[in-house]
């Protein structure tokens, strides 16, 4: 059962071409009827199909009563011993069933229930469910119902429709009509006429078949209703009345459905349009209803959208309402009123796409506008083009638009190109803030302050906290988020957030919780918890996560804050990702990695210290020493890395150099750094005596926020030491609950050959594959394999991988 125009006869046609026995296709719309006579003809025609004799059928339709009110009994009853003495199988196929009257349809139905068996089949298509007892038949086996859903054609049946000449059309064919049968037989039709034609354009026919097949069958009254609610998508019942004024409109709608299958009501309660049927309604409404009428239709359409309770949805659907009629300057003073509702949704390239819509001749002279244009530009990566506007005569020639314009640039660049060139944009413009005066406020709702020099110190505790320089940004954050300070929620996300991260890199987890815990609840009040501004705060978690040591949970935060920052092409906190991510011992790849058009941030010397000392470290777990003082080289230690670097060096440089040049580096400025440098000192140390002092110093600093990550990164040598592990009861602690970084002896030394095998072997690749990946020959590859094995002291690739987990030697998660 399926309603108009959806295809039936097309269907039909499709599963008779591949069925295998004996056939025969009727349809009870093909004739002009006056009585039950003309569907005792379409049914004796089927009988010819099937090879019954003329003579048996001309005696057989004698029967039929003459008043032509239905077959009558006798008609049935010899029709049906026709049938029954057919030793083939069989499959008739009576199409539009739902044109025949009551009387002649129950005739029918008893013709079906006397012959149906497993040998004898019938296939029957209608718009309605017959007077039978379909239901009863299907719960007793006897038959099987199928609506619309079920009846989309697959890709065989397509190529079956199309023939031998044709068949390989039928995955595109699929594609272009999702199935819908009768949108395959409009492609039909134009394969037919030319084979090379181009499949899209089948759908013109597809429109010309709603307007000829469809249209006739539904009111004048209805059609005009219809033709005003296609300027909608997916609409409610609701917005379609306030569009069309007609209060009948929910039920035209549901009667429409009723009596054509391009047009659905979804569980939701929603209306959605087959692409055909509203193409064909368009093309009607152009005729029915000059520019200006269409233009009014459009300014109903965005109000009764505004009103609905999804205020976002809303809002960018009244907006492609009020541009698709042209409606400039309702459309500009909408995006002025409501921007910071798509701000919180992070969709500014949303806003980017609505300027870009409107000509610019409506708001290039507006410096609000231009603003808010540039601002939003620069959130999605258009740098190029944020500069240009930026730079805009209508900004430079007003003080106060050319200043926020630079501390909107210098915001936005701290996020993602060089937060270095941030801070110094910064303190040049807020050097200069004397003349900009006080006309400069109205414009600072772009930034979310209610002053510039807080505008300007926001930005710059940012740039500063994701450049490294976190004394710097802890002292311009205490500045702005005393109480006395009016910040504009969006800014305090941001604020709190990279208060938190700071927090958290000094050791401070505690503070770093609740900062993160109060940006993140503010950010949910607000609607803004996809927000690029939340970013920061679960950063900060990932580290409290990874310096408490819980890499798995701090790598769950870490995913989900590049995931945020990747969408509005972040490039700078996506390098921090990477470095809370080494922080793991996860050092493969980059959050960079795979964005379109590729990012290219500054050199952000910060990252490249924690990823140079996480390599260098995975390196010397491997033994391969020499890569790793290589790895070092290349680089220069933080105070957060010299456990990383003091386990290289102690086996480069032995106890005596490392510990003198450990007593060369700059003191710690933190507790997260206090407990490194302990521990570095402790592995470094003299005698055993020594190095259980400094690492009960260093325990006991950590007891504090309980750093056990950062314990359970010492190096290596550390565990050795006699009586280290019984010093302070959390490096016991440490020690046995993060057996991830550090929980059992240095395994032998790798070669570069086995260090690849293993990794191949990692991944799950085959012998053969490897042999093919590395040039060797399988039992070359055997050979490298047993001696990786025999150095691991593991028995099979099971435990080799098992081993690399526990290790982290590779990055076995799934790609960033």
């Amino acid at each position: 059962m399926a309603a108009a125009g959806w295809g039936k006869t097309t269907l039909l046609r499709s599963w008779r071409a591949v069925e295998t026995d004996a056939t025969a296709h009727v349809s009870f719309d093909r004739e002009h009827r006056s009585s039950a006579l003309d569907a005792g003809v379409v049914l004796v025609s089927a009988a010819e199909q099937l090879g019954i004799g003329d003579d048996r059928l001309r005696t057989t339709v004698s029967l039929i009563p003459a008043d032509g009110a239905s077959l009558g009994s006798a008609f049935i009853g010899a029709f049906a011993d026709m049938l029954q003495d057919m030793v083939t199988p069989f499959v008739v196929f009576l199409d539009d069933l739902h044109t025949l009257g009551a009387a002649t349809t129950a005739d029918v139905g008893q013709l079906v229930r006397t012959v149906a068996d497993r040998h004898h089949r019938f296939v029957i298509s209608s718009r309605r469910n017959p007077s039978w007892a379909v239901h009863r038949w299907r719960v007793n086996g006897f038959a099987d119902i199928l609506t619309a859903d079920d009846l989309r054609l697959g890709e065989p049946e397509i190529a079956a429709l199309l023939g031998t000449d044709h068949a390989a059309l039928a995955p595109r064919v699929a594609s272009i009509t999702a199935g819908w049968p009768a949108a395959v037989q409009a492609v039909l039709w134009r394969v037919r006429l030319a084979p090379d034609a181009d499949l899209e354009h089948a759908m013109l026919d597809l429109v010309d078949y709603v307007e000829s097949e469809i249209f006739p069958g539904l009111g004048r009254a209805d059609l005009d209703v219809l033709c005003r609610t296609s300027i909608l998508g997916t609409f409610p019942l609701d917005v379609a009345t306030r569009v069309t004024g007609d209060p009948q409109t929910p039920r035209i709608l549901r009667e429409t459905m009723r009596s054509t299958a391009l047009l659905t009501i979804l569980p939701d309660g929603r209306v959605a349009f087959d692409d055909a049927l509203r193409t064909a309604l368009r093309h009607r409404l152009a005729t029915v209803v000059d520019d200006h009428g269409l233009k009014l239709l459009q300014k109903k359409a965005a109000a009764a959208w505004l009103d609905q309770p999804d205020s976002f949805d809303g809002l960018a659907t009244a907006m492609d309402h009020l541009l698709d009629g042209h409606c400039w300057v309702r459309a500009r003073e909408l995006l002025r009123r409501r921007w910071p509702e798509v701000d919180r949704h992070s969709r500014l390239d949303a806003v980017v796409g609505w300027f870009e819509a409107i000509p610019s001749r409506w708001w290039r002279d507006d410096l609000d506008l231009t603003l808010l244009y540039g601002w939003a530009n620069l959130r999605v990566g258009h740098d190029e083009r944020a500069l240009e506007l930026l730079h805009d005569p209508v900004v430079l020639a007003h003080p106060a638009g050319g200043a926020i314009a630079t501390v909107g640039y210098a915001w936005s660049v701290g996020w993602s190109t060089d937060p270095r060139e941030a801070v110094t944009i910064i303190d040049d413009a807020l050097g200069t803030s004397a003349g900009v005066g006080q006309d400069v406020q109205r414009y600072l709702a772009v930034l979310g302050v209610a002053d510039y020099r807080l505008a300007g110190e926001v930005a710059s505790a940012q740039a500063n906290a994701i450049a490294g320089r976190w004394s710097t940004a802890a002292g311009h954050l205490e500045r702005v988020l005393t109480p006395t300070v009016a910040l504009a929620p969006a800014t305090r996300i941001s604020a709190l957030g990279a208060d938190a991260w700071v927090k958290s890199m000094q050791g401070d987890i505690g503070a770093a919780r609740r900062q993160a815990s109060e940006s993140t609840r503010l950010a949910a009040s607000c609607d803004m918890s996809a927000h690029i501004r939340t970013v920061p705060a679960r950063i900060a978690m990932a580290v409290t996560a990874a310096l408490g040591g819980d890499p798995d949970t701090a790598m769950a935060y870490v995913d989900d804050a590049a995931q945020c920052a990747r969408r509005v092409r972040a490039a700078n906190l996506l390098r921090i990702a990477d470095l809370v991510a080494s922080m793991c011992g996860v050092v493969d790849g980059s959050y960079l990695d795979g964005a379109d058009p590729p990012l290219s941030p500054a050199p952000l010397p910060l990252v490249d210290q924690f990823l140079a000392a996480a390599r260098a470290r995975r390196l010397a777990v491997l033994g391969d020493i020499s890569g790793a003082a290589a790895e070092l080289s290349a680089s220069a230690p933080h105070e957060f890395t010299l456990s990383h670097w003091a386990e290289v060096l102690l086996d480069v440089r032995g106890r005596r150099a490392t510990s003198k040049w450990l007593s060369a580096q700059p003191p710690a400025t933190c507790n997260h750094g206090r407990v490194v440098r302990l521990l570095a000192e402790a592995a470094s140390a003299a005698g055993d005596p020594a190095a259980q002092t400094f690492a009960a110093q260093a325990a006991e600093v950590a007891a504090a926020e309980r750093l056990l990550g950062v314990l359970a990164t010492a190096p290596h040598q550390l565990w050795r030491r006699h009586g280290v592990r019984s010093a302070h009861p959390l490096l016991a602690e440490a020690i046995n609950t993060a057996p991830t970084y550090r929980s059992r002896v240095r395994i032998p030394a790798l070669t570069r050959r086995e260090l690849d095998l293993l990794r191949m072997l990692v991944q799950g690749r085959r012998i053969g594959d490897i042999a093919d990946a590395l040039y060797l020959s399988v039992n070359t590859v055997k050979w490298h394999r047993a001696n990786l094995y025999r150095k691991l002291g593991v028995p099979d690739r099971a435990a080799a991988v098992h081993l690399a987990a526990e290790m982290r030697l590779f990055d076995l998660s799934q790609p960033r």
